[in-house]
């Protein structure tokens, strides 16, 4: 899935959101392109239990995806406020969920999980390379927003921590982002 997300031109899956006041962008590519590469399109499809963690901004909570359609939690899961449309779904607005559970520990227990590996993919703030551009702006603003959030991170019994201290968000993407990822983990 990866190789398939590093293809993908970010053209392809940022297209301006004309008809929307919430965000710059339209999820609808980023749906479209999971819709290829998620090889079944629900939940009880799937081989291992899962779950996806939004954010629902109309309560301030969290919302657990376990059932139904994959394409919609998944894009409500990442959908970064300001840059990608929220997704509206039972009365609910959601949004990127690591707005309120950066590391859902309790979901994966829920599932029946008894071992937590974490893998802190975030850049820090502190030593962040300045904002080139409004987008660098808006993600920045969001790390700092979810770094002070309540995250625990001594609820997994392992944290993987990749060398990323000075990485732009757009560099996770890239294979040497990956690679220092692969080496912090043995």
């Amino acid at each position: 899935m990866y190789e398939l997300f590093k293809a993908a031109r970010w053209r392809h899956l940022a297209t301006p959101s004309w008809g929307s006041r919430l965000s710059l962008f339209d999820t609808h590519p980023l749906g479209a392109l999971l819709e290829r590469i998620v090889a079944v399109q629900r939940f009880k499809e799937l081989d291992l239990p899962f779950a996806a963690v939004a954010t629902d901004l109309l309560n301030g909570s969290s919302f657990v995806f376990t059932e139904g359609p994959l394409r919609e939690a998944l894009v409500a899961s990442s959908a970064i406020p300001g840059l990608f449309e929220p997704i509206r779904w039972q009365g609910h607005l959601l949004v990127d969920g690591a707005l309120t559970d950066n590391l859902p520990v309790d979901a994966a227990r829920d599932l029946g999980a008894t071992l937590f590996v974490a893998v802190d993919v975030m850049p820090m703030p502190n030593g962040a390379s300045e904002p080139k551009d409004l987008l660098d702006m808006l993600l920045l603003s969001m790390n700092v927003a979810v770094r002070s959030a309540a995250c625990h991170p001594q609820e997994a019994d392992l944290v993987i921590t990749p060398d990323i201290a000075r990485a732009s968000y757009w560099e996770l993407f890239r294979g040497s982002g990956r690679l220092r990822g692969r080496s912090a983990g043995g």
